[in-house]
């Protein structure tokens, strides 16, 4: 059991990071990509810093759902782009008018649905999920962003896996 679950925590640190580069290449073309802790990245034009990005990935109705943020140097967001989802073709139907609420928002901005973002009808939690995904990466951006890192720090994720192996440890 015990090294079942090393097993699995080893597996879930290396869960590969969401692949940003088509999107920060469509978001600033021309510029270069300094990584920073926690998958974001600073993005400089000429040796100056125009703007920072970062996944966040929430819950939605069908599993995770994966955004790419870009924000400006003020961490404000001014970009964005669908990574992963598993929900129904109804989320991507309503999800660009949902998309563009988020635009222009900041870490310390209010996210709820309905109020300050606008949801998509019949998918009212995914909508969340979006949302949330995009403050996680708002919040990622504002933490990291300024404080520039060489080598990206590995993060340990649990996951249903992982909290699996502890619980039949912990019945054994």
């Amino acid at each position: 059991v015990v090294l079942s679950w090393a097993w699995a925590w080893r597996a879930g640190a290396d869960r590969p990071a969401p692949d940003l580069d088509p999107f920060l290449k469509r978001a600033w073309p021309g510029a270069q990509y300094v990584p920073l802790a926690g998958d974001a990245f600073e993005v400089k034009r000429d040796g100056k810093t125009v703007g920072y990005a970062a996944p966040g990935t929430a819950s939605g109705y069908s599993g995770p759902l994966t955004l790419a943020v870009g924000t400006s140097p003020e961490g404000r967001i001014r970009s964005l782009a669908i990574l992963e989802y598993r929900d129904t073709p109804d989320l991507m139907r309503g999800a660009t008018t949902l998309l563009l609420s988020l635009l222009d928002k900041g870490p310390g901005d209010a996210f709820e649905i309905g109020r300050d973002v606008d949801a998509v009808t019949g998918a009212t939690f995914s909508s969340r999920g979006l949302a949330l995904a995009a403050q996680e990466a708002a919040r990622t951006v504002a933490e990291r962003g300024r404080a520039r890192s060489s080598a990206a720090r590995a993060r340990v994720r649990l996951g249903a896996p992982e909290v699996i192996l502890v619980l039949l440890l912990a019945a054994g």
